[in-house]
């Protein structure tokens, strides 16, 4: 059993909502807090969660603190809580934070005796429902973890260091996010065709019965031939775009990746190899077959 009894969460907008709810079962103590504690305690008064009167009150009352702030606010929440911080306090961020921040923030709670642990959200934790995960790391994370499960989260441990769950939110949202760049520069460039609802129908297609790991095996295809057919269809994209006065970076970087797979001399075995051709792309090196 978990020797968690009190929880407390700094932030109540989607997720410390969510996070508070889900502890709260009748058997565990809940405190929230967030910038304006005597307007949350009116909203809240006719419910069992408690307000605080401050980060450090609610640290002191608390056996896991769980940090769902805006990111930018996360060394300050810590900062604010660290006061009521003691050696058994356990200090779980969920912030989307930086591995470098992410280390700020663990000295800051060890200074002030806490433990110390890093929790990255996957998914949306508002939903709940089984497709949301959370990956943990940090020495001494299996209460917190026990609860998070207990209260109904999908956890998985990522091991003692935790700069690894900041990563791993920052590595998925660095290919969620830019997406949002790619989808930007095909759909303007649909709507100036007025072929916008064909082109999310045709894209949608694309998909069906694909794991995104079946399509990214395909797209790092490392073959010379697979490399000289993309360029040629790269360059038509591309003049297709700019017909309609619209400009595509990626497109641009994509041409160049599939250039240095095909002008490589190495025998590929695998997108492992593809990865190792095209990295001075993304380093900034002159890279070497």
């Amino acid at each position: 059993m978990s020797d968690i009894e009190t929880v407390g969460v700094l932030g109540f907008g989607e997720a410390g909502r969510a996070v508070a709810e889900a502890f709260d079962d009748g058997e565990t103590s809940v405190s929230v807090i967030n910038r304006s504690p005597a307007d949350l305690r009116e909203m809240l008064a006719e419910t069992s969660l408690s307000v605080p009167d401050s980060p450090a009150d609610l640290a002191a009352r608390s056996d896991l603190i769980v940090s769902c702030v805006w990111p930018v606010s996360a060394l300050e929440a810590a900062t604010d809580a660290a006061p009521g911080l003691s050696a058994d306090t356990a200090f779980l961020d969920l912030n989307s934070i930086t591995p470098t921040a992410t280390l700020e923030l663990r000295r800051l709670v060890e200074d002030a005796d806490g433990t110390f642990l890093k929790g990255a959200i996957m998914g949306s934790i508002a939903r709940r429902d089984g497709d949301v995960r959370i990956r943990t790391a940090g020495v001494g994370s299996e209460p917190a973890i026990e609860s998070l499960r207990s209260a109904g989260f999908t956890v998985e441990p990522l091991g003692d260091d935790v700069t690894r769950p900041a990563a791993l939110k920052m590595l998925r949202s660095l290919m969620t996010k830019n997406l949002r760049t790619l989808a930007a520069e095909t759909l303007l460039a649909a709507r100036a065709y007025d072929l916008e609802a064909e082109a999310l129908a045709s894209i949608g297609s694309k998909f069906d019965g694909t794991t995104f790991d079946e399509w990214l095996v395909d797209a790092l295809d490392g073959t010379p031939a697979h490399a000289e057919r993309r360029i040629g269809e790269l360059e038509a994209i591309q003049e297709t775009v700019e017909r309609v006065g619209f400009h595509s970076p990626t497109t641009e970087t994509t041409i160049d990746l599939h250039r240095r797979v095909h002008e490589s001399t190495i025998d590929f075995d695998g997108y492992e190899d593809v990865l190792r051709v095209v990295e001075p792309v993304f380093d900034g090196t002159t890279g070497e077959d």
